[in-house]
């Protein structure tokens, strides 16, 4: 039976690094000494570490592609121009990015201009009431008016045709309006007293208004200057109660229906008007603001003449519209409606 012997060699300082372990021919077991330890830099290079490792541990698709040792040669040129070409466009975008930033660009500009006048707006006065009692006494009208606003639409227009058609419905308002005349006491505007004059009567979707700075006045504009009401428009009014006749449900009290609109558009009074009561003062405050739309490309908007309008605003041409439907539908329109 042989004989097994085992040396034991001191693990000095290279037992840290390398330790190798031989079985030796004659059945003993021995411990050699450990190899010299390499350095980082005897290992591999710093262009081996990129050629190799990087690629693989960077996000880049084609990178990994363009240094592996493995492709052939013409394939992994492709891949380096492709790497190359995609990092030089990613360059020049983050460059044009960056000094697109630096010109600091706006999208909005928003620009506040401080005049020394703007112009006023045209100011519209209708009288709660339609029609005065006095002028409808004795007559087959009033029957028809106080059914049709008592009944509404069980009226039966077929027993009042006859008095229908012997009316012209634009004229009938005119005439049984409150007068200009009667309604208007006092006008001031700018600290200076002016007579009825200066007022236009016109036909809305009211009914009959009294209109101040109308562009069909034949006036020029009116501009104010300064604030304040010593500066402004008043007006002093008898809306003479005691002549009012019967009114739909939807026009409660006595009074007026006001509204401030834009010179030389069409007045809304029945959807933005206001109403101010008897026996009270109103004071009222403008504040005008101008808004300019972006024609196309960069908008909707786009310039459009109107038939029955000289002067193109979104009430006018949505007024324009309806006009020609009721026109073109039945042949007949409202009292505030143009056309033929």
């Amino acid at each position: 039976m042989p004989i097994t012997h085992i040396d034991v060699h001191p693990l000095k300082e290279f037992a840290k690094h390398q330790t190798v372990i031989d079985v030796v021919s004659d059945g003993k077991v021995g411990l050699d000494a450990p190899a010299k330890p390499q350095t980082y830099r005897d290992k591999v290079s710093w262009f081996a570490i990129f050629y190799r490792y990087i690629p693989d541990a960077v996000n880049l698709s084609g990178l990994k592609y363009a240094f592996n040792p493995t492709e052939v040669r013409w394939r992994r040129t492709i891949w380096l121009l492709i790497v190359i070409a995609c990092c030089g466009v990613s360059t020049q975008q983050i460059i044009n990015r960056i000094l697109y930033y630096m010109s600091r660009p706006v999208s909005v500009d928003v620009v506040y201009k401080y005049q020394d006048s703007v112009p006023f707006p045209s100011v519209a006065i209708c009288n709660i009431n339609a029609f005065r009692s006095s002028q409808l006494n004795d007559t087959d009208m009033r029957k028809f008016l106080t059914t049709w606003q008592t009944m509404d639409e069980s009226v039966n227009v077929t027993e009042f045709k006859s008095v229908l058609s012997s009316y012209n419905m634009t004229d009938m308002y005119y005439t049984l309006a409150h007068q200009l005349n009667d309604s208007v006491r006092h006008i001031k505007w700018n600290q200076r007293y002016y007579d009825t004059s200066v007022m236009t009567v016109r036909m809305t979707d009211w009914g009959v208004c009294f209109v101040f700075n109308d562009i069909d006045n034949g006036q020029e504009g009116l501009m104010v200057s300064s604030p304040g009401r010593l500066y402004g428009f008043e007006i002093v009014l008898s809306a003479e109660q005691e002549d009012y006749f019967f009114q739909p449900q939807t026009r409660y009290g006595a009074g007026f229906q006001v509204l401030l609109y834009d010179r030389g558009t069409e007045p809304q009074v029945e959807g933005q008007g206001f109403s101010i009561g008897t026996g009270v003062q109103t004071t009222v405050g403008v504040d005008v603001v101008e808004m300019r739309n972006l024609e196309e490309p960069v908008g909707e908007c786009r310039n459009k003449t109107l038939n029955y309008y000289d002067t193109y605003s979104y009430p006018s041409c949505a007024l324009e519209c309806l006009s020609d439907v009721y026109i073109r539908q039945c042949g007949c329109k409202t009292k505030a409606m143009k056309g033929q």
